[in-house]
């Protein structure tokens, strides 16, 4: 849907600067907000998606959790929160992270192209190929820095 329609005006698009990423990391570029929902650039190198739901009593566990990852890994990783629930701000507040968002239709773009089946679910993925990495991939990314 939405990002059928990024990667055709990606393709055509010959003055698009970010041409040479894979299309789902333009698309999540394209989309990423801040803690106020105001769209903003990407100027981190990597990417980490937090698929969680706000009700969900193990994406609440998984959260607390996230600002050890943010506090190792944030200079130069965006972690970006994808809450398949209706209360982003909810998250946002509670947890100390410096909080990247995607909301609106490209949530559910992310869950579908990641497969997202059952949250809380953290994806890191690969900002040269766009698919997702494990966690020995992640080490390797970070090693060749």
């Amino acid at each position: 849907m939405l990002l059928a329609a990024q990667s055709l005006w990606a393709e055509s698009n010959s003055t698009d600067t970010n041409n040479t990423k894979p299309p789902i990391v333009n698309f999540i570029d394209m989309n990423m907000m801040d803690s106020r929902f105001q769209y903003m650039d990407r100027k981190k190198d990597h990417i980490a998606l937090v698929f969680v739901q706000d009700w969900c009593q193990a994406s609440r566990h998984f959260l607390a959790n996230v600002a050890p990852f943010d506090d190792l890994w944030g200079d130069d990783t965006a972690i970006i929160l994808v809450n398949a629930g209706n209360n982003h701000q909810w998250v946002i507040n509670r947890y100390d992270v410096d909080w990247r968002v995607i909301d609106g239709p490209a949530r559910q773009d992310l869950i579908d192209w990641f497969k997202v089946r059952q949250v809380p679910k953290l994806v890191l993925v690969d900002t040269k190929t766009g698919a997702s990495m494990n966690r020995e991939q992640w080490k390797q990314t970070q090693n060749d820095e």
